[in-house]
């Protein structure tokens, strides 16, 4: 008996009915089986694995730790996974990190149903292939069911996948308004003395408290008002001194202080209401924003006081990681002359190696790192 299950095989259990597994027990126990004949389908399903991989970096592994997992929980919709909140996604195992399975009367359906899915689960901790996933399920080609093998590379390359995952002007000011209202929120609970005086109170009632976060790199400069803090915290929010909108925090869930703890929260925003989870990072430096309608953004935030940092010489080009990952064998030394296209080292990653080549004739200056190192994304590995 070939005891192997196919990772497609909830696809065939959704539309038969039957449990492959008890199949299996069943034959291993002599027990005899259904005809052939009498096996019938009826529905149509659909799988998407959901993969720890950066699309928009060519689909290089990420790794770290699953602040928050939360399953949708839908009619006809199966996970298959072995992850919870605090799981930690190493460089030693596949990326692969959990299946859902939709089910409909036909193709389209099921289509509609992972789509809904998908928007609404929540990874935060990690970078995931969702919204990618997401890009496929609306490409036109795909959804007229005549499409090949090639459809990425057609149709979906790395500059369309960049475009995808881009967020709309305003989508982040929206979300950057919830990040910018969490932390708020938080600090604010936690005050012990003055209670009774109002947030951000200034001699000079005009003047905005401000706080500068980046997203993707680019910084996001914010200026808020607290407008009032009960029945419920309303403010006016101005993002890099051209929009300016109100916004109000309703608190679905109890905020949560502790990093990798998510909270609930229904926010008000440009008069749309759209449900949100929030949770900061073990740091509390990165605050993770989740809506059905944007997916999982990181805001990073400024240091409130920035400290003196030494300047660093560092002349030509500095290769550093991509991804996390193991470095496996090194091919350079410092004083080595390299030509482009020759191969500077190996890393492995999920079960994957990955050659990292020179882009131009050079002489190798500094190597950082050694064989065997782990590495983390962005750690500096040559010079």
């Amino acid at each position: 008996v070939n005891t192997r299950l196919q990772v497609e095989h909830p696809i065939t259990e959704a539309i038969t009915g039957l449990d492959l597994v008890e199949i299996q027990i069943k034959v291993a126990s002599g027990i005899s089986l259904k005809q052939q004949s009498a096996i019938t389908s009826a529905g149509h399903a659909i799988e998407c694995r959901i993969y720890a991989e950066d699309p928009t970096n060519n689909f290089a592994p990420a790794v770290g730790k699953i602040l928050d997992w939360k399953p949708v929980n839908m009619d006809s919709i199966r996970y298959d996974s072995g992850i919870t909140s605090g799981s930690d996604i190493s460089i030693y195992y596949d990326p692969m990190v959990a299946k859902i399975t939709a089910f409909g009367k036909n193709r389209d359906e099921a289509i509609m149903k992972m789509t809904r899915a998908l928007q609404h689960n929540v990874t935060i901790g990690i970078r995931t292939n969702t919204n990618f996933l997401l890009q496929v399920l609306e490409n036109p080609t795909f959804l007229s069911g005549h499409y090949q093998t090639n459809l990425i590379g057609t149709q979906l390359l790395a500059d369309t996948r960049a475009a995808f995952d881009a967020l709309p002007l305003q989508g982040l000011c929206d979300m950057a308004t919830v990040a910018v209202m969490f932390d708020w929120h938080l600090r604010n609970v936690q005050r012990h003395l003055w209670r009774n005086i109002p947030s951000g109170f200034r001699n000079v009632q005009y003047r905005d408290q401000h706080v500068t976060v980046s997203y993707l790199d680019e910084p996001i400069t914010i200026a808020y008002r607290v407008l009032q803090e009960k029945p419920v915290p309303t403010f006016t929010v101005t993002i890099d001194g051209k929009h300016t909108t109100e916004a109000t925090l309703c608190m679905t869930s109890e905020a949560r202080h502790t990093p990798g703890v998510s909270t609930a929260l229904s926010c008000i925003v440009n008069k749309l209401r759209r449900e949100y989870r929030c949770c900061f990072d073990q740091a509390k430096s990165k605050i993770h924003v989740h809506t059905h309608a944007f997916g999982v953004r990181t805001f990073v935030k400024a240091p409130r006081l920035r400290r003196p940092q030494a300047a660093q010489k560092l002349q030509g080009a500095l290769y550093k990681a991509e991804m996390a990952g193991k470095i496996v064998k090194i091919c350079v030394a410092a004083g080595d002359a390299v030509k482009k296209g020759d191969t500077l080292l190996v890393m492995e990653s999920m079960k994957m190696e990955t050659k990292i080549s020179c882009f131009a004739d050079a002489t190798v200056s500094e190597v950082y790192i050694t064989e065997g190192t782990v590495v983390q994304e962005g750690q500096n590995m040559l010079l």
